[in-house]
């Protein structure tokens, strides 16, 4: 059996490159390929490049090696264009990376030099999100963007606040005019550089200098001019984790101004995401494909499902939020569905409870719940099994109509009715010719059905507030 042979290309200080070699085994011979004068300290013989860009002409034979590893400072690939030219020169493909304190990535050289050859605007997908959402950052090498992961990486997470200096620093200079010099943030880089790293682009204090002075013009200027997104290496990056939370990956600096200032909307690239997010957004465009041609019954708040449409007026949702009364301030919503509904009132301060017993619908909006950050209690029953009667506001869109099919259900709903104790209800009703009332036990019109739902609660008057799609209606009962 013929001895197995490495070569190592170092594109990374001795001590790296040490660190590196250390982490792994490499037996057989080993060829160590660097433009510094150093060696391994394993047995190696070593070939010197006099160029530092890894241009230099070589009279190197690179198939006779068994495998070739790549020694980099860090996972990023931008910084490394240079030497990926001069591997795919010598008709190198395939390629294992290291970096300190990280697993060995094996990758094709082809695969590293596509990320160059498009836009980085063309090559992502661009979704719109709150960066108050993104609370958690986790590290994933460069060459990973535009994958679908599985395993645990997205659990692998850590605080945005804490672990990205830059934002708390950031924080310190606007509240408290703390100059620069003096935050964390300044230290912290400027250790770096003297240890000889380069960060942000600054080999020297002064450049750190420069560089946070162009941080407060950053942010001077999207104070006042807002979001202007021009180059596409001005993106921040996001994953997106198994259930849907959005972590933190690259564009510390104007992801930490968009949180300083507040801002409702940025657009942001999806670097990676779960393969459990991915087969859930499979079975969510599943259900639209069954149910109606690709839509949705309620919009999907979150971000990642942009490109669906719902069948319901979008409308009605502004409407009970703006006829709610202001001393309104729990709302049980039956039959909730996916739980739209209650997100949207959470949002403007609202204690919601959502009741959905159908366990297709109760698993969708569990799912959401979670992927959009929500608090709302959702409760997986029949509303006549839920137990508890208190809220200031009901909300009955479309589900009253399901009561009234059969006189079991009929005399159910009744007793349900004389048990709440509410203040106001919004009931959106049925239109009675649909197909689904045929045969119906009863069939009440639009003001009728509103009448009864007075008559059999603790309810007194109503007013229609819209007229809606299909013949339906929308009215508001209160007290």
């Amino acid at each position: 059996m013929s001895e197995q042979r490495t070569l190592v290309v170092a594109a990374a200080s001795q001590s790296v490159v040490e660190k590196c070699i250390a982490s792994v085994a490499l037996s057989g011979k080993v060829t160590l390929l660097t433009t510094k004068k150093y060696s391994l300290p394993i047995e190696s013989s070593t070939l010197y490049l006099d160029a530092a860009m890894f241009d230099e002409a070589l009279e190197i034979d690179f198939p006779e090696y068994d495998s070739i590893v790549l020694v980099q400072p860090n996972d990023r690939v931008v910084s490394y264009l240079n030497v990926y030219r001069f591997l795919q020169k010598y008709n190198v493909e395939q390629v294992n990376i290291l970096t300190p304190d990280k697993p060995v990535i094996s990758t094709s050289v082809s695969k590293l030099l596509s990320y160059f050859s498009l836009s980085d605007v063309e090559s992502s997908q661009v979704i719109h999100i709150d960066p108050q959402l993104i609370h958690d950052c986790v590290s994933l090498p460069q060459i990973c963007h535009g994958q679908i992961l599985s395993g645990d990486w997205d659990l692998d997470c850590v605080p945005f606040d804490s672990h990205i200096s830059f934002y708390e620093s950031l924080k310190q200079r606007v509240e408290q005019n703390v100059p620069w010099e003096d935050t964390h943030y300044f230290a912290e880089v400027l250790s770096d550089i003297r240890s000889g790293q380069s960060r942000f682009g600054c080999s020297s204090e002064s450049d750190l200098i420069r560089h946070c002075a162009a941080m407060d013009s950053l942010f001077q200027s999207i104070s006042e001019e807002g979001w202007i997104q021009s180059k596409a290496v001005d993106y921040v990056t996001i994953h997106i984790s198994r259930d849907g939370k959005m972590l933190f990956a690259d564009g510390r600096h104007r992801l930490s101004i968009a949180k300083q200032l507040k801002l409702k909307s940025i657009p942001v690239k999806v670097s990676v995401r779960h393969a459990q997010w991915v087969n859930f957004k499979a079975e969510v465009k599943s259900y639209a494909n069954a149910f109606c041609h690709g839509r949705l019954y309620a919009p999907v708040e979150h971000p990642d499902f942009v490109e669906f449409e719902q069948t319901q007026d979008s409308s009605r949702y502004t409407l009970i939020q703006r006829n709610i009364l202001p001393t309104s301030t729990t709302v049980l919503d039956i039959g909730s569905h996916w739980g739209y509904l209650c997100g949207f009132l959470e949002k403007f301060g609202y204690d919601c409870t959502a009741v959905e017993g159908d366990v297709k619908n109760f698993y969708f909006l569990d799912k959401l719940r979670t992927a959009n950050q929500k608090q709302f209690k959702a409760v997986r029953t029949s509303i006549f099994d839920f137990e508890q009667s208190k809220f200031d506001a009901v909300l009955a869109l479309n589900i009253f109509h399901h009561f009234i099919k059969t006189p079991e259900l009929h005399k159910m709903f009744v007793t349900f009715l004389g048990k709440l104790d509410i203040n106001e209800m919004f009931l959106q009703t049925h239109s009675t010719d649909e197909p689904q009332m045929i045969g119906a036990y009863k069939n009440y019109k639009d003001e009728e059905f509103a009448r009864f739902v007075i008559e059999h609660s603790c309810l007194n008057r109503f007013e229609l507030i819209s007229d809606m799609e299909h013949g339906r209606k929308l009215f508001h009962l209160v007290k």
